[in-house]
């Protein structure tokens, strides 16, 4: 994460929004009171905030991991669209 001072970012802001909109990093904006800000993408944040809902459920990550080590496992079953489309109309 790139950290730079308030005025710094505020004399170029362009430079650093830039920065933060193609989520090359986020950028952490030092202020003067001490309360700092972490300026990055939508995209980034959003994608932060999907993770951190996925892993704050202790079965639904749990159920994520199991997922995860049986496609590594090779413990899997390939599905085309269509049969789990069927799958659903059962």
């Amino acid at each position: 994460m790139l950290a730079v001072d308030y005025s710094t970012v505020n004399d170029n802001l362009e430079i650093y929004y830039n920065q933060a909109a193609i989520g090359a990093e986020p950028v952490l904006i030092k202020g003067d009171d001490k309360k700092n800000v972490v300026m990055m993408s939508l995209e980034n944040y959003d994608n932060m905030m999907e993770n951190l809902f996925l892993a704050s459920n202790k079965a639904n990550y749990t159920h994520i991991l199991t997922g995860i080590n049986q496609i590594e496992q090779g413990v899997c079953i390939k599905k085309t669209k269509e049969e789990l489309e069927q799958l659903l109309n059962e």
